[in-house]
């Protein structure tokens, strides 16, 4: 449905603008610790997944435990909080993916157990060895994994 596709591209949208967000060390009275470079691309990223930046920001940058009853707030290094932002975004799109393969699925009519016509995915080698791999390749490339 046209909704669908809105929400399937805003959710794309939102991985983008996440993937952008650039995270820098800040010095700290808890020494160097990550921060947000720029806040435009997590508010852009944080607006089309529905929350809040502030959420946003602080799923990347820190991580909360519970300790005996009390709540620990811990300020990520930036490495970890690089890998936290990318964590994010992969499973975002892997989900996002799953979607569309299960909406191709119900469209075709599949149930579990049923053969379904074949549909077959061709993978020109060589693609992979461009100087600059742009959005379609990072596409191509996670779909022939998942497949």
């Amino acid at each position: 449905s046209d909704s669908d596709c809105a929400d399937l591209w805003k959710v794309l949208s939102g991985i983008l603008h996440l993937g952008n967000t650039a995270i820098v060390e800040e010095d700290t009275v808890e020494g160097m610790k990550a921060g947000i470079e720029d806040i435009r691309h997590a508010a852009l990223a944080a607006n089309m997944f529905g929350v809040s930046a502030e959420n946003l920001t602080e799923l990347l940058t820190v991580r909360r435990t519970n300790v005996r009853g009390q709540e620990i707030v811990i300020k990520l290094q930036r490495d970890d909080a690089c890998f936290r932002r990318d964590a994010v975004s992969k499973a975002l799109y892997a989900a996002l993916f799953q979607w569309i393969v299960d909406s191709a699925n119900d469209h075709l009519g599949y149930k579990k157990g049923t053969e379904l016509p074949f549909i077959g995915v061709l993978d020109i080698f060589g693609f992979e060895s461009f100087a600059i791999n742009g959005l379609e390749q990072i596409l191509i490339n996670f779909a022939n994994e998942y497949l």
